[in-house]
């Protein structure tokens, strides 16, 4: 998967570790797991 960068002006693309802390507490909220 090719990473893109966003130039414009406004909120910028967070770090790809950020991303994926956030996929993994999707999954698992306060303790549960979702699916």
């Amino acid at each position: 998967m090719n990473n893109i960068y966003n130039f414009n002006a406004g909120p910028s693309a967070l770090p790809k570790a950020v991303l994926e802390k956030a996929q993994a507490e999707l999954l698992n909220f306060k303790g549960q797991e979702c699916l």
